[in-house]
């Protein structure tokens, strides 16, 4: 009985392996480069349980591609049929790796070895391969911040169906990186060869000192590789090739010490322009200034404020918001600033603007070098206003001609006409009016810690100003740079409720000269390499701006000529 079951058993199992589909796998070439892609094919010439599950071959490949193809032969009368799924793949790391047994449902393929070799090694200059790239930065050594630029070379000899270039990247130090427009393409011969050229630049701008170390860039693309004939379209094939270049070492030089500019300036060139929109120059009346910095090398964002350093008696100033603006040339970025000021002169007679000077290194010809404004000597002209006529005193209506008085037959009470009477009724009635409208708007103000009114915010679920500047005042007593600089940021919030300041270098933009100097102290104590000098001084700054800033504000409000035209 035994032996009977245990026949029957085997009988099953040799039915079962008899009826298994065969699924063979193959690679197109062996060995392969790590970074170029070939083709697995699993075939079988019977029906497969399943669909099959790649899963376990995503160990050691990485599947770019996967098709199915199906076909029917007939020899000597006898068809046959073959399924084969076909796989592009690329290795994962170097050595002898194992195409798994793949499962098709019950059915299982084969095991198959392949030997993956190193990496391509990188093309060098000059060279005569088919598909290369090169590298190259226009200097071995730059200025701290100073631009620096890059330029990608993909050379081909083959035709290409797509591609990827990757971005610059580090693995020493850090940079901001600016694509310069888009990439150009034009020919070469190297070599005997013909080549088609893709060139693409980057402008990049250092932001440590020390070595900088640009990582090699990676080419990946489709190439075609059977016959390139338009009539045989089934004969083209495509092949992904990866291809690397070499890496560049650049050393980031720190900022002179013969440099006496306030913020570090490195350019490749500098033009400094003013024009004023009016030639006339009258009190409680604004001419607007126009200052344009336009740099070579520069990221516009970069380039320093000049109207926050203009303090001239006889005058007051309202900086508008600066225009920055990047464009492309043949040096790399072109940065331009254009600050609008409006000029409003408090007494008249003779003004005296004085120079405005612009300190920058010049990163071409290693030296520091100023870009200068001249002062400028003009005649301010009184204001047009006119006094406001009053109406004639009672002494003098007391004192006219007979002949005026009679002429003038309204009736009199108490030496008051009627016309002056409703006229007092009417200002009367107007005062309260306002007095009651000012009554209700005050509900929804509040008083700061230094008297000036502040609007409240009753949507605002965030911290108060209070708890804000308390925040503020204790990071400042604590000399704790970047505690001050969050409690800054979120107090500005408070401050300026429209557009507030995202940065402290927007902050001081919008400051008086005394709080900007802090503020750029503070920025240097933070970011800068050497770190600077600073003591926690913003709190009292902070202070009395805000209360001049709410003061100014409240009288906008009420009388926003005055403001702007003072008397």
């Amino acid at each position: 009985m035994m032996f009977r079951g245990l026949s029957l058993l085997l009988m099953v199992l040799f039915s079962l392996s008899a009826n298994a589909a065969e699924i063979k796998v193959t690679s197109d070439r062996d060995p392969v480069a790590l970074d170029e892609s070939f083709t697995l094919t699993f075939e079988t010439e019977e029906k497969v349980d399943g669909d099959p599950d790649f899963t376990p071959l995503e160990r050691d490949f990485q599947i770019r591609t996967r098709s199915k193809s199906s076909s029917i032969q007939w020899v000597n009368g006898r068809k046959t049929s073959k399924e084969s799924w076909i796989l592009t793949v690329m290795a994962r790391k170097k050595g002898t790796l194992t195409v798994p047994p793949i499962r098709f449902g019950d059915d299982i393929s084969t095991i198959l070895k392949i030997n993956v070799t190193n990496t391509v090694q990188p093309q060098k200059k000059g060279g005569d391969a088919a598909i290369f790239l090169e590298v190259s930065a226009d200097r071995e050594s730059v200025y701290l911040q100073a631009q620096l630029l890059y330029t990608v070379r993909f050379y081909t000899a083959k035709r290409i169906m797509d591609y990827t270039l990757s971005e610059p990247t580090f693995s020493t130090g850090s940079a901001i990186i600016k694509k310069l427009g888009d990439d150009y393409q034009f020919e070469t011969m190297r070599g005997g060869h013909r080549y088609v050229v893709v060139e693409r630049r980057y402008a990049i701008f250092p932001q440590t000192t020390g070595k900088l170390e640009l990582e090699p860039i990676l080419f990946e693309g489709q190439i075609l590789t059977g016959r390139q004939s338009t009539l045989q379209l089934f004969n083209q094939q495509l092949q992904i090739k990866r291809v690397r270049s070499e890496g560049i070492s650049v050393d980031v030089k720190p900022i002179p010490a013969s440099f006496s500019g306030k913020e570090w300036f490195p350019a490749n060139r500098v033009t400094f322009d003013s024009e004023w929109l009016s030639k006339e120059f009258r009190v409680g009346e604004p001419v607007t200034r126009k200052l344009k910095i336009e740099a070579v090398g520069v990221d516009a964002k970069l380039i320093p404020v000049l109207s926050k350093d203009r303090k001239v008696s006889g005058i007051k100033i309202y900086p508008d918001q600066p225009q920055l603006e990047d464009s492309i040339g043949s040096g790399g970025l072109i940065g331009s600033r254009l600050e609008s000021i409006a000029v409003i002169p408090t007494k008249e007679g003779k003004l005296v603007l004085p120079e405005i000077k612009l300190v920058w290194w010049d990163v071409d010809e290693d030296r520091q070098r100023v870009e200068t404004i001249p002062q400028m000597v003009v005649n301010v002209l009184p204001s047009t206003d006119t006094a406001p006529l009053l109406p004639p005193q009672p002494q003098q209506i007391n004192q006219q001609s007979n002949d005026e008085s009679q002429i003038q037959s309204t009736p009199v009470e108490d030496g008051v006409t009627p016309f002056w009477r409703w006229l007092s009724y009417l200002l009367g009635a107007g005062w309260i009016i306002t007095a009651l409208m000012w009554w209700l708007h005050a509900r929804t103000m509040r008083l700061g810690f230094d008297g000036a009114i502040v609007e409240t915010r009753k949507s605002d679920k965030g911290p108060s100003r209070r708890s804000l500047e308390k925040r503020l005042k204790k990071a400042c007593q604590n000399d704790d740079p970047r505690a001050v600089e969050d409690a800054l940021l979120e107090w500005a919030e408070v401050v300026w409720q429209r557009d507030p300041p995202s940065n402290l270098t927007e902050m001081a933009e919008s400051v008086d000269d005394e709080f900007a100097e802090q503020l750029e102290r503070l920025n240097r104590a933070i970011y800068a390499n050497d770190g600077g000098e600073w003591h926690g001084e913003l709190w009292d700054m902070a202070k009395s701006f805000r209360l001049r800033k709410a003061v100014m504000e409240r009288e906008v409000k009420k009388e926003p000529l005055r403001k702007l035209y003072p008397q």
